[in-house]
């Protein structure tokens, strides 16, 4: 059992670093949470562990945490939407460089 063990810890690590090179540390996170989640339902069918659900809430909540933070589910509100609030900031920054810019200009002629 513990052979099998190294076996999959050491194919799991390797396939993550592989994920984490051609994509995201978001991806990868994204393949723990799924591992998590085929790790217990293959223990419970194999026996090896007694399906608690009192520990599906946790699970649940873990989750519904994950994809809030890494955005697979975006909320626009309480500034957890980066994206817009990155395009908001160099918008702001682009206004400022222009204006400094034309600053520049005038002062030249």
């Amino acid at each position: 059992m513990s052979l099998i063990s190294i076996f999959d810890i050491s194919f799991f690590n390797y396939f993550g670093i592989t994920i984490t090179k051609y994509a995201t540390a978001g991806n990868r996170a994204t393949v723990d949470l799924f591992r998590i989640l085929c790790v217990w339902i293959a223990s419970c069918l194999l026996g090896l562990e007694k399906f608690n659900a009192y520990l599906l809430p946790g699970f649940l909540l873990l989750s519904c945490g994950f994809v809030i933070y890494n955005e697979i589910i975006v909320i626009p509100y309480f500034g957890l939407h980066k994206e817009s609030n990155q395009t908001e900031l160099m918008s702001k920054h682009d206004s400022l460089i222009d204006g400094r810019q034309d600053d520049c200009y005038k002062k030249a002629d």
